[in-house]
């Protein structure tokens, strides 16, 4: 075949990291979202052996964890190392939403740690965070209060936040016996000492909380109330 005749070239594709990074931008912001941390903590019940005896006298790191549903990483932000970092930087500015506490480990004495689901890379590299506690299950305002000690030891050494809310929904009075008020103050003092350590960490960096406050439990913080809060934005919703 003669010069004259060849075939003409095809033009080559043109290459994603051509396009305007405010179209890459929005790209990344279509293609990545945080999971549902609910969903997520549907867990994997542990196998029949994997029980809470015999394991007391093993090491922690050996102590049988539930299993999390399907999680991977996002082929986006397996591509090369100029798209990872620019969908990283839009993914981070997401707000991650937690509105659930981690699977009980007996042997632990808390929850499953925070960073075994979120690295803490991830972690102190968010820009928005969202907290829906709902206290109205039976030690869950001590869960809870385990996770935001997790969650603050984390921050304190380094964090990227620009702001935190929280949502605090407390149960209404449950009952008369002396079992039903014991466990009332165990969940009243969990959540005071939930709410000092939100405040605190409010001294850093905006931190807005949102209480939905039961009638007995506003009458009890009235009689005892929380520390003043300092550098903190505070929505109270008071329900009867």
């Amino acid at each position: 075949m003669s010069e004259d005749m060849a075939l003409p070239l095809t033009k080559p594709a043109p290459s994603f990291l051509l396009l305007p990074p405010e179209v890459r931008d929005c790209i990344y912001d279509a293609a990545l979202s945080w999971p549902v941390i609910s969903d997520l903590a549907k867990t994997d019940p542990l196998e029949p052996d994997s029980t809470v005896h015999g394991h007391w006298e093993q090491p922690l790191c050996t102590v049988p964890r539930p299993r999390y549903g399907p999680m991977s990483t996002p082929s986006l932000l397996l591509l090369n190392r100029q798209i990872t970092p620019e969908a990283l930087e839009v993914l981070y500015r997401k707000s991650l939403i937690l509105d659930t506490t981690p699977p009980y480990i007996p042997q632990l004495g808390q929850p499953m740690g925070i960073p075994e689901i979120i690295s803490e890379t991830t972690l102190q590299n968010l820009r928005f965070v969202v907290l829906r506690m709902d206290l109205d299950q039976r030690q869950s305002a001590r869960y809870w209060f385990k996770i935001i000690e997790m969650l603050l030891d984390i921050w304190f050494v380094k964090n990227n936040i620009e702001e935190v809310q929280a949502r605090i929904q407390c149960p209404p009075h449950q009952g008369d016996t002396r079992r039903d008020r014991y466990a009332e103050e165990i969940r009243a003092e969990y959540y005071h000492r939930l709410l000092s350590k939100l405040r605190g960490f409010g001294e850093q960096v905006p931190v807005i909380i949102e209480e939905v406050v039961a009638k007995d439990l506003k009458e009890s913080m009235e009689r005892d109330p929380a520390p003043p809060a300092h550098g903190i934005a505070g929505i109270f919703t008071l329900l009867g």
